[in-house]
């Protein structure tokens, strides 16, 4: 196992920016961080002694960091063979920090397309079976989301916008009345909240997403089942357009820097 020291200053400064959260967890972030990034690639043997040692550590530290990890796929614990890096394949892919690791990673925007697809799929159903269940406290969740989308529009505030975003559309999921929506709600909550990871904010926010939301609680208030679902449709493909937009402008962004550096090569 090979931890460059960057990643024990990483440590540090994870350590030392809140004592809050237990230090297991800010091991388990760092190693999490680093295999998906693939600096701890597929197959990679995690030595717990060393990993106390470089990061000043107990063993149950170390113990309780891998047994996180382990919960999540990124690593397996075998006897006798002691404890490697798994294969992505292995990985569970819809918990929220593997996804909130992997769009921080080289694959970022891979993984925010395929949560997308996911949205593009299901949510406009978890929308009709919300105005099928007609939950008075859930018209009200969604409307105080809305006014708070409202709020954030009059501030020019993106990043209250993208909170009150996201408890409307995980709101959405959970009031399905499913378990696997319920599951699922957390997956969407870690894609939306990936948009700030990966630079895919607006500029500014408008009065159209907070109406195009209002029409939606609107539609789950009144019961009204297949009117929630084509407005949450739309919503989600104009969401998903966007998403191919930035998807195509990093594409076209790496070309050029591809055949500039050829440029350059072929110069030299």
């Amino acid at each position: 196992m090979e931890i460059e020291g960057s990643a024990s200053a990483e440590f540090s400064e994870l350590s030392s920016r809140t004592a809050v959260v237990g230090r297991h967890t800010q091991l388990a972030e760092l190693l999490g961080t680093m295999i998906v990034r693939g600096e701890l690639p597929s197959g990679s043997q995690i030595v717990p002694e060393e990993l106390g040692h470089r990061y000043g550590v107990s063993r149950s530290v170390v113990r309780e960091a891998l047994r996180s990890l382990e919960a999540k796929g990124l690593v397996a614990a075998r006897p006798k063979l002691g404890t490697h890096v798994q294969p992505d394949s292995e990985w569970e892919s819809l918990h929220s920090d593997v996804i909130r690791w992997r769009v921080q990673g080289p694959h970022g925007v891979e993984q925010f397309t395929e949560l997308m697809d996911i949205r593009t799929g299901l949510e406009p159903l978890a929308a009709r079976r919300c105005a099928e269940r007609s939950d008075p406290a859930l018209t009200v969740t969604l409307t105080e989301a809305c006014d708070r989308m409202q709020q954030a529009v009059e501030a020019g505030d993106g990043a209250a916008f993208t909170v009150a975003d996201i408890s409307f559309h995980t709101a959405v999921w959970r009031g399905a009345g499913s378990l696997t929506f319920t599951r699922l709600a957390e997956v969407v909550a870690a894609a939306l909240a990936a948009r700030a990871a990966l630079d895919m904010l607006p500029d500014h926010v408008d009065q159209a997403a907070v109406e195009s939301h209002r029409r939606i609680a609107g539609f789950i208030a009144d019961g009204d089942g297949s009117q929630a679902e084509r407005a949450t449709r739309e919503l989600v493909k104009v969401a998903a357009r966007e998403v191919g937009e930035f998807v195509d402008s990093r594409r076209g962004a790496a070309s050029a820097r591809t055949e500039a550096a050829a440029r350059r090569d072929e110069s030299t």
